[in-house]
């Protein structure tokens, strides 16, 4: 069995070409560690929350004139991007203080935590998507982010169903000319810069054959399929992580490992299960909210029209 195929890690991924970038966040976490060696990755994931959460509400705002505002986004587009780098830094500064003090972060509450907020962006998100289509009575944008919200938080709640049963799963890509888009874009990475970019721009359109087409709707749309795709793939499960031989002198420490990666994904899995639940509860919500809202609208101008 090659080094990439033997225990720890769940996931095959030196061969994604984004991993290539992966230096950035591990030499960011080696300098902020050295700085302050009390660092907590955990207050880097709620950050990352936090920024997703400010951007989403203030696309919001920007976008209930109905119209594209570029300049006026980038301060947006700073802080989805902060939120972005955030998310991509705590798991190599997690990574990072446990090899300078073993056992010094807890790696099943961290792995828990950054994927239950990673998955609360996406609902923070979508909502503000939901109110900017509304604002301008694009009724199918709000029904297909609203969709693509709930569908989001699949991909994940699989993977760790799989990893909770001992399997591993791929990421998507196998270098620059083998890229399975769809794929690509139900994952983490690639749903960022979906998803962030349809909130930001969210009334970016052009007028075809008499009818604005906006590429909000065109990102959810994709991404709901991509979000679809990508958890019914993982649903079938992955491929069972390989132990060495039993007469192999690591097997004992392979055997711990797996067990301490079934058990960190059982973890996991229970808070993303009450995240999926909480984000289809939260886009209905919304989606009643908007549903009165049309209706008051209604009222009033029937008491005009009298």
């Amino acid at each position: 069995m090659s080094k990439a195929e033997k225990i720890p890690g769940t996931t095959v991924t030196r061969n994604s070409w984004y991993r290539r970038f992966s230096i950035i966040p591990q030499t960011a976490a080696k300098v902020a560690l050295w700085v302050d060696p009390e660092l907590d990755p955990n207050d880097l994931t709620r950050k990352s929350l936090a920024e997703a959460w400010e951007a989403s509400e203030d696309a919001a705002w920007l976008n209930a004139d109905g119209k594209f505002h570029f300049r006026d986004s980038l301060p947006i587009v700073g802080k989805f991007a902060k939120s972005m780098f955030l998310d991509w830094f705590d798991g190599a500064a997690a990574e990072r203080k446990n090899q300078i003090k073993p056992g010094s972060h807890d790696r099943k509450k961290g792995g828990a935590l950054d994927a239950s907020c990673d998955k609360l962006c996406r609902l923070v998100g979508g909502i503000s998507r939901m109110v900017t289509a509304y604002r301008r009575r694009d009724w199918y944008g709000v029904a297909i982010a609203g969709l693509a919200t709930i569908a989001a938080p699949g991909s994940a709640y699989f993977r760790a169903a799989g990893e909770k049963r001992g399997e591993k799963f791929g990421e998507n890509g196998n270098g620059f000319k083998n890229v399975d888009i769809l794929g690509f874009l139900g994952t983490q990475l690639g749903g960022n810069f979906l998803t962030n970019s349809a909130t930001t721009w969210g009334n970016l359109g052009k007028r075809i054959g008499g009818t604005t087409v906006y590429y909000q709707d065109a990102a959810d749309t994709l991404y709901f399929i991509s979000s679809v795709k990508t958890a019914r793939d993982r649903s079938k499960g992955g491929q069972p992580i390989e132990l060495p031989s039993v007469n192999d002198s690591k097997y004992d420490e392979a055997v711990e490992e797996l067990d301490k990666i079934k058990d960190d994904a059982s973890y996991r899995k229970g808070w993303l299960g009450l995240v999926w639940l909480g984000t289809v509860l939260t886009v209905g919500v919304t989606g009643a909210w908007i549903y009165q809202q049309e209706k008051e609208i209604g009222r009033k101008e029937s008491k005009k029209a009298a």
